[in-house]
């Protein structure tokens, strides 16, 4: 395992880490300056994630929610002004809500059984796809059978894409595809794919059990709209799953990988940092940002500071702030 600096786990221990965390998600990372960065957070061991943002320099930490089970997910709109995200309150699992960027204005966008997870905006910002599990949570000891939804930020004209055992849906900067993993309907291999907005031309870009990885999952398109990074991961019976990052073109061409990242990857609005989380003990992970290279690695939560307590950080979103 090849580690960032100090402590701070390599890929391989990363995804370790991820046993106790919800799903992997996507997310959409839209053109502009480097602004906030969400995140979901347990801060000193507390019980419950909420939403956080803070600077890129790791000043300014704001709580956007408070005190609800298993806020996470959040994704930023092209703007910068709202944030998406899935709250786990209540008998009908994870639902889509959207607030003000200053954690205002808070409303729930699906409300209907089954659970939903990875929301993220269209580039216009009036319509949100995400996926949903589509059995509701009594029902989760039989077979699972996921879809990817695109619906108005109003709640209305709610519209299934597809389905199968799909998820982490991401709409392209320009908005013209959506990128999602999985197996759709009368689909064989686990794979990434894009699909129009509209449903059709679906595609398939990855074939990780062809080359001899498990599956591929975490996407995020690159502002300019030229790369698609994945995380492509290998199961173990011990001592367990080795997640590595890689980049490809929209079409599935040019795949390689992507060196000294952690887990949940995503890009900065310019195009020149990646965010990600990784733990630096079994008690604790943070966020932490590098250049595309992998260098200059810099922690932008502290969770570490004080191993009695600890805490998590994970599922970054980094805000564009929309140039004149």
């Amino acid at each position: 395992m090849k580690p960032i600096r100090g402590g701070l786990l390599s890929a391989v221990g990363a995804a370790l880490l991820l046993l106790a965390l919800p799903p992997a998600i996507s997310w959409a990372t839209y053109p502009g300056a480097n602004g906030r960065i969400a995140f979901a957070g347990r801060p000193g061991g507390t019980q419950n994630y909420d939403i956080f943002t803070v600077l890129p320099s790791g000043f300014g930490l704001q709580q956007l929610t408070h005190d609800r089970p298993g806020e996470h997910d959040p994704s930023w709109s092209a703007d910068g002004q709202r944030l998406v995200y899935i709250d786990g309150a209540g008998a009908l699992g994870g639902q889509v809500f959207a607030m003000s960027a200053d954690g205002e204005n808070r409303r729930r966008v699906v409300d209907d059984n089954g659970e939903d997870s990875s929301p993220s905006f269209s580039p216009n910002g009036r319509r949100i796809v995400y996926s949903k599990d589509n059995l509701p949570v009594a029902d989760r000891d039989t077979p699972r059978r996921l879809s990817i939804f695109k619906i108005r930020t109003d709640g209305t004209e709610r519209r299934r894409l597809t389905t199968g055992y799909v998820s982490t849906p991401t709409f392209s900067p320009k908005g013209n595809r959506i990128v999602f993993q999985g197996t759709p309907e009368g689909k064989r291999g686990q794979g990434i794919w894009t699909i129009r907005p509209d449903g059709s031309h679906l595609r398939r870009l990855t074939y990780a059990e062809s080359a001899g990885w498990d599956y591929d999952e975490s996407l995020d398109w690159s502002p300019t709209g030229r790369h698609i990074l994945f995380r492509r991961c290998e199961e173990f019976a011990s001592p367990g799953v080795d997640c590595h990052d890689w980049v490809m073109r929209p079409d599935g061409s040019h795949e390689h990988a992507v060196e000294g990242t952690g887990s949940d990857t995503v890009y900065s609005p310019s195009g020149r940092r990646f965010a990600f989380f990784a733990g630096e003990t079994d008690y604790c992970t943070n966020i932490y940002t590098t250049l595309v290279s992998g260098s200059d690695p810099h922690a932008v939560t502290h969770n570490c500071e004080d191993l009695d307590n600890g805490g998590d950080a994970y599922s970054p979103s980094w805000q564009p702030i929309p140039r004149p």
